[in-house]
């Protein structure tokens, strides 16, 4: 008891004659390590339909999907006390890398890939934040063809999805859709417990996933809502080559959607086919590239399906 009274008030000595932020409770909380993860959850490994938390997510027009390549640029990871607002520790990067590549898919975290580690994490509840990026010539590439990271270096892209949809009584639509956003997550909330944030663990390993959910990609609804999965409006826009590309979505008006057969698209129960930005969209931008765009940006979750306040940098 005598010795623990002593090194109390040594410390308590301590304080007063260096200061108190001599003796905050970082000084005590020791240190961790956070491991950098990135994945696209079972939407992404089976496409559509697909079971999810006990429900099929599937096309309400008819279509099956299948992805065959998913590029994504990140970087900037910063982990963030709170009350201070400054940078306890951080990951510059950035990284490309194929979300489905066979090293990423066929190994055993089953889509997940570990792509980086943060050491000497001090152990606190630390605020998270990232980027999603467009490809530079100094980008690492990890898991992506030559040809793939050219192009997204060329055009500044830093997203690629890649894939085929098929319909009955439909000829096969391929989509390659790259997007140069540049996007800013910060705020995290943990989608394992709910809180803000992520609690670094002393002398530990702590987990730090940046989950693409890609449900959101194809919902014709942004925000809240009760969305349904359609894909009619992404392969009315094919040409004869029936390849999907970007610039061909904003030829695609949300206030007046064409169908396959070049009219007005409608559901099957003869219904017109509305797409609801919910006010999200500037008056000038109501088309469907601009809604995949925000879609995209509002795919991307922390540690499961944790929400991150978003900003578009550009």
């Amino acid at each position: 008891m005598r010795d623990l009274r002593w090194f109390v008030w040594f410390v308590c000595g301590a304080c007063l004659v260096w200061g108190a932020s001599a003796c905050t409770g970082e000084d005590f909380a020791g240190k961790g390590t956070v491991a950098l993860s990135l994945s696209g959850g079972e939407a992404l490994r089976e496409g559509f339909p697909h079971k999810e938390s006990g429900t099929e997510r599937s096309f309400v027009d008819g279509w099956k999907l299948k992805f065959t390549k998913l590029l994504i640029v990140v970087g900037d990871v910063a982990l963030v006390r709170p009350e201070k607002k400054d940078v306890a520790a951080s990951w510059k990067g950035p990284l490309l890398v194929d979300m489905m590549a066979e090293a990423v898919q066929g190994g055993g975290t089953q889509g997940t890939l570990e792509f980086a580690e943060i050491k000497d994490v001090p152990a606190l509840r630390l605020n998270v934040g990232f980027s999603v990026l467009p490809a530079t010539a100094g980008v690492e590439k990890r898991y992506a063809t030559e040809a793939d990271a050219n192009e997204m270096i060329a055009k500044g892209w830093s997203f690629l999805f890649e894939g085929t949809a098929n319909k009955e009584g439909t000829a096969e639509i391929k989509f390659r859709l790259g997007l140069p956003l540049h996007l800013r997550y910060s705020e995290c909330s943990n989608g394992k417990d709910s809180t803000l944030g992520l609690a670094v663990e002393s002398n530990k390993k702590t987990g730090a996933l940046i989950y693409l959910h890609p449900i959101h990609l194809f919902w014709d609804s942004l925000g809240e809502g009760k969305s349904k999965l359609r894909f009619d409006a992404f392969a009315a826009v094919a040409g004869d080559d029936k390849l999907v590309v970007s610039d061909e979505l904003a030829t695609q008006d949300l206030t007046k959607l064409k169908g396959l057969n070049g009219e007005r698209l409608k559901g099957a129960d003869g219904a017109l086919v509305y797409y609801d930005d919910n006010g999200l969209l500037p008056p000038d931008q109501l088309n469907l590239l601009a809604f995949f765009q925000f879609a995209v940006r509002d795919s991307i979750h922390f540690n499961g399906l944790g929400l991150c306040r978003s900003e578009r940098i550009r």
